[in-house]
């Protein structure tokens, strides 16, 4: 889409432009300035995939969650290295 934006700009509107008051009413170069900052940044909560996650409780990429609270005995466990038994 910004090579899109820029095709627009150079063959369609250049022509027209006159002065920088005219470069500034184009509306193509905001586009081309939006899909930029798209394609460094992301969509992130704006993106159709976060909302649907959000509304539809799904879990993925986009569904940030916190990790559960690990209880006394998991964390004693993993630090003598016994995982899955309990100590006795």
């Amino acid at each position: 889409m910004i090579i899109n934006m820029l095709v627009a700009i150079l063959k369609v509107n250049f022509k027209r432009v006159a002065t920088l008051d005219d470069f500034v009413e184009l509306d193509e170069p905001l586009y081309a300035v939006a899909y930029l900052w798209l394609l460094f940044s992301g969509a992130g909560w704006v993106s159709v995939d976060y909302l649907a996650s959000r509304v539809f409780g799904l879990t993925g990429c986009g569904a940030r969650r916190p990790l559960p609270a690990r209880t006394e005995s998991a964390r004693i466990e993993t630090a003598s290295g016994v995982t899955g038994e309990r100590m006795a």
